[in-house]
């Protein structure tokens, strides 16, 4: 048996559905911290972004992980 840690979910239509919201919703503050505040281009940028892909795996695998998500 696979550990949870490491297992695929199938997503229904709903989860599917919540997990491009989720996405969307993290790129729509990259953009908005990339386009609209003081933040230059370079490492603190760069840091910005990879915290913010690594905040959005786990919010999508938190989402993928609840059963009314899945399959």
């Amino acid at each position: 048996m696979m550990n949870s840690e490491f297992s695929t979910q199938q997503l229904n239509e709903k989860g599917i559905e919540r997990v491009k919201a989720v996405k969307e919703k993290f790129n729509e503050l990259l953009e908005y911290l990339k386009n609209d505040t003081e933040l230059l281009p370079g490492r603190g940028l760069s840091v910005v972004r990879t915290k913010l892909e690594e905040a959005c795996f786990f919010a999508v695998k938190e989402v993928a992980n609840q059963n009314e998500n899945q399959r």
